[in-house]
């Protein structure tokens, strides 16, 4: 049984982002192994996460820490394995239990406020870490964010990395639209991350569109011409219809050149792959595609690498086609939630 507690105000209340996505899948993942969770936050759950005979939305709208603590007594009494979202106070709050019981777990996704100029926020984060490091046990989304816990200390417990996974089902509606006589298209969908070099697409892009037909952009508006569409925020049904009419596309995923990217688990990364499709991605998250094949990395920050990575698959587009083909089957075994929670699940009953 697993209790997973989620102290974020409003954590669903914002729309289909990127937290929302986690805790969906790692519910989901959960549940499709069969285990029983209880779900604790400020509402709004249900409108993501399917009702399901195993789970149990625990909704808590007013002295939620106050009841939080009553529903972790609860969970230590029943013996369940309890997963944090971390944030820099709850291993404060939280200690007496932290002492008392081992079966914490702490979903460190990112540690926000470690490099602050502000000596005490600073420290209290890095107090905070070690809190968690040395009472509990902690998962993190990538190799990048374990080494960034063991530069602050070495936890008692081992680290575990689980990747975000992603959910295939909307993705395997896509119906691909290829013609080698015309010219590939540039194709982009997702939120306008602070952690992409827009910049440098959108220059690269400028000095090679003579390679392509169109830049698709889905997600957020902007200035449309004629080598260039935005097409705005979607779902998941009128992203796939309209991909599905684009000829002979190239996915795009440029993550700058950072430690936040490199720290991150980007299941845009798994989405694309499950399109079978070419796809041109920055090397800042290639320890993170470790198990795709297919994929055509450049060198995350330069512009020259990219540019001739665009052209070299825009080019030689039916061969980047092809290759792309064992893409879908290297997310489908390794990166959907229920394969990435059964391999953690695994490790709880060595």
């Amino acid at each position: 049984m697993f209790s997973y507690i989620l102290t974020t105000k409003n954590f669903f209340k914002e729309g289909p982002c990127g937290r929302v996505s986690h805790a969906k899948g790692f519910v989901d993942g959960l549940i499709h192994n069969e285990k029983l969770v209880t779900l604790i936050s400020d509402g709004g759950a249900e409108e993501f996460i399917e009702k399901n005979n195993n789970l149990v939305f625990k909704n808590i709208n007013s002295f939620f820490y106050v009841r939080c603590f009553f529903e972790i007594i609860k969970s230590i009494l029943k013996k369940e394995k309890i997963v944090i979202r971390w944030r820099f106070f709850l291993p404060y709050i939280f200690f007496p239990f932290l002492l008392l019981y081992k079966n914490f777990y702490f979903e460190v996704n990112t540690i926000t406020g470690i490099n602050s100029k502000n000596y005490l926020i600073k420290n209290v984060v890095k107090l905070s870490i070690i809190i968690a490091a040395k009472l509990s046990k902690i998962i993190v989304v990538s190799e990048n964010s374990k080494k960034e816990i063991h530069e602050i200390c070495l936890p008692v417990q081992d680290i575990y990395i689980m990747p975000n996974g992603f959910n295939p089902k909307p993705f395997l509606k896509y119906e691909e639209s290829i013609n080698f006589d015309f010219k590939p298209n540039l194709v982009y969908f997702g939120k306008k991350q602070d952690y992409y070099d827009w910049e440098m697409l959108f220059e690269v892009f400028e000095n090679n569109k003579n390679n392509f037909d169109k830049f698709y952009i889905f997600g957020f508006n902007g200035e449309n011409d004629s080598s260039k569409e935005f097409l705005g925020s979607f779902n998941h049904d009128i992203l796939i219809k309209k991909l599905s009419t684009i000829n002979n596309p190239i996915l795009i995923l440029h993550p700058r050149d950072t430690q936040i990217a490199k720290s991150g688990s980007p299941m845009k990364l798994f989405e694309y792959g499950s399109l079978n499709i070419p796809m041109i991605v920055g090397n800042s998250i290639q320890n993170q595609a470790s198990k795709l094949d297919g994929v055509v990395f450049y060198q995350s920050g330069s512009s020259e690498d990219l540019s001739k990575k665009m052209i070299l698959v825009s080019n030689d587009y039916q061969s980047y086609y092809e290759k792309s083909k064992q893409l879908r089957q290297s997310v489908m075994n390794h990166y959907t939630w229920p394969k990435i929670v059964s391999d953690w699940i695994k490790t709880l009953e060595m």
